[in-house]
């Protein structure tokens, strides 16, 4: 057979199956059937399972969700399979809801213990000190488990200096970021409501707006130590 001929059956081989193409791959982010758990990577072109009365959502590699109700046996996404994107960000996820060891239904075990924690992942935790992340463009939110009694809130910059005291009205859990004091990307404050036994030293991070999906965000999140805000967030993809 002529070379030429050769070279051409190969180039349409290649063309036709693909080579040097990523295939898609999806993961299981929140499910409530027991045989799925969350952090689970479903490979491109492979059959899910999902039993009657238990519902899976996924999210694939460009950060798209799909929530899926049993039952149902198939590929998820039929058609719309394979259709490319950036796999590191399915194998960030898998990590990320893998990492806490064993799963609820959701999306794994929040952190257990007494205090608890905003169902709202663009909140910042007062009663938490460590890494925590607020959305570009829009005003930070600061967040209390009890909303009980009106309370004053101390807020310094530990770069600046800056300080600024603000009154949190009885029966509110949320409270907006006190004007007064600028949110920078990166500084730490030093947070106190009065009759706390201590201040709380959160450091904040703000989250790009150009991130092309809530999925892309959580990973941002988790990888600039705002974990449990990350889990969250994906908890409300659906």
């Amino acid at each position: 057979m002529p070379r030429i001929t050769l070279y051409v059956l190969f180039a349409t081989f290649f063309s036709i199956v693909g080579i040097g193409t990523v295939a898609a791959e999806m993961v299981v982010i929140a499910s409530t059937a027991a045989e799925i758990k969350g952090g689970q990577v479903v490979k491109d072109g492979a059959t899910l399972n999902v039993p009657d009365g238990a519902s899976v959502t996924l999210v694939s590699s460009d950060g798209a969700a799909l929530t899926i109700n049993g039952p149902f046996t198939g590929v998820p996404g039929g058609k719309k399979a394979g259709s490319g994107g950036d796999n590191s960000l399915v194998s960030s996820l898998s990590g990320l809801l893998s990492s806490t060891g064993k799963k609820t239904a959701a999306l794994g075990v929040m952190r257990a213990g007494a205090t608890k924690d905003p169902d709202d992942p663009w909140t910042v935790n007062t009663e938490r000190s460590g890494k925590q992340c607020v959305r570009a463009g829009v005003p930070a939110v600061l967040w209390r488990s009890n909303a009980g009694k009106k309370a004053t809130l101390k807020i310094r910059n530990m770069k600046s200096k800056e300080r600024t005291t603000t009154e949190w009205p009885s029966g509110a859990e949320k409270l907006k970021w006190p004007e007064g004091s600028a949110v920078s990307d990166g500084e730490q404050y030093i947070i106190r409501k009065k009759g706390d036994k201590t201040a709380k030293k959160i450091t904040l991070f703000v989250v790009p707006s150009d991130l092309p999906s809530d999925a892309h965000m959580a990973i941002w999140m988790a990888e600039n130590g705002c974990t449990m805000q990350a889990k969250v967030l994906l908890n409300t993809i659906r």
